[in-house]
């Protein structure tokens, strides 16, 4: 179903194990899935599929271990140990169905745009990568500005930058952290739009999930494991990248200011604040220092090497921090010069960033293609930068 590696083991437990181990690796594609034997052999015998005789070991990498076609059984000479910003990153809020949030804003039919009201209604992107049940709920309707925040989603993270900020429309306020707010509560509190907005999400989720709607309310599934609530809406200073890619890790430092505009569809207005949402992992750092010396680290093609190596590039999720990266000091020389070299790379990349996708608003309107070519044109344009990380990040590994 997936391009990924797959295996069979057949071994004896409690026995002894002596590296490296013989094994049979086959490659190729198969015309349908389930094939018998007798058709398997003969894909064998025709060349479509290739069969040869190889040597495995393990690679270990913090307390992560992975099979190899290299002779080595680690990776070489790295520090001991898992970094300490593995407790520092979380995955972002699981803002699903995306209909129910993901918004562009419009003018109302009859009353034009209102700023402190918005008339919003679901994105095409958000309706076409719905699963099936929600693929036609379209919402629409006015909401208080109070509940529309940014957001960013896997896609967006570029190397040391992103595109334009996502437009969300949530039922959660923000002091001192974000409360999610129930629509009976809604009303109470005289926020009658929003309060008709959830009432139109939670009948489409009713619909969508049938019975199953009364063992997970929309609430409950929008802040699971307090994806919502576990988030900072007073940091201002993040460092994001993507959860997944199989040919890319893209990390950038997420400024966020006290007045957050966000632009939709020719329209302005101020949002709440940036919320991450689920394809992305983020912290917050102190320091925009600390922040260039953690995305010139996750952008490094020396981290990405060692991350393929154990396996780790399509789903990434927090399997980078088994490398040893020690926490930030900026008295250390290496990590000053990382630091540097990162920030230097997010002041180039901002750059073409704003040169190559200036044109497009928002996020959402760029095809895979678009976006790529975005990603190379950047890529080239710290091409220096990024040598440069690798030769330190190296150092500080080891």
């Amino acid at each position: 179903m997936f391009s990924v590696e797959s295996c069979v083991i057949i071994g004896a437990k409690d026995g002894p194990t002596e590296y490296p181990l013989g094994c049979v690796q086959m490659a190729g594609s198969l015309p349908e899935k389930n094939l018998s034997l007798v058709e398997m052999n003969e894909l064998i015998k025709n060349g479509n599929v290739k069969r040869q005789q190889r040597a495995i070991s393990t690679v270990t990498v913090g307390e992560r271990h992975a099979w190899s076609y290299e002779s080595s059984s680690t990776v070489e000479s790295l520090r001991s140990g898992r970094s300490p910003y593995m407790e520092s990153f979380r995955q972002g809020a699981t803002l699903v169905p995306r209909p129910f949030w993901f918004v562009r804003a419009v003018s109302h039919p009859r009353l034009g745009a209102d700023p402190n009201a918005p008339f919003v209604e679901s994105t095409e992107h958000s309706l076409r990568m719905a699963k099936r049940p929600w693929r036609r709920s379209e919402l629409n309707g006015q909401v208080e500005s109070l509940f529309i925040f940014a957001t960013l989603m896997g896609g967006d993270i570029l190397p040391f930058g992103h595109l334009p900020f996502r437009t969300v429309v949530l039922p959660v306020l923000a002091s001192k952290e974000y409360s999610v707010i129930p629509s009976q509560e809604l009303g109470q509190l005289g926020f009658s739009h929003m309060r008709v907005w959830m009432a139109k999400a939670e009948a489409e989720w009713g619909r969508g999930r049938g019975p199953k709607a009364e063992k997970m309310s929309l609430l409950r599934r929008l802040d699971y494991q307090k994806g919502l609530t576990g988030q900072d809406p007073k940091a201002r200073l993040l460092v994001m990248y993507n959860t997944s890619g199989r040919k890319n890790l893209s990390a950038c430092v997420i400024e966020v200011p006290r007045k957050m505009v966000v632009r939709s569809n020719g329209n302005e207005f101020v949002a709440t604040g940036f919320v991450a949402e689920s394809s992305t992992y983020f912290a917050p750092v102190k320091s925009m220092a600390e922040g260039a010396y953690l995305t010139a680290f996750l952008n490094s093609s020396s981290t990405f090497e060692i991350l393929r190596r154990i396996k780790a590039v399509r789903h990434v999720h927090k399997k980078v921090w088994e490398l040893p990266l020690p926490r930030f000091n900026p008295r250390q020389a290496d990590h000053a010069a990382l630091a540097s070299v990162g920030e230097d790379a997010r002041q180039d990349a901002k750059g073409a960033i704003l040169r190559a996708a200036g044109n497009y608003e928002p996020a959402s309107v760029l095809s895979t293609g678009q976006t790529g070519k975005i990603r190379r044109v950047v890529k080239a344009t710290i091409a220096d930068h990024l040598h440069a990380a690798d030769d330190l990040v190296k150092r500080i590994l080891t």
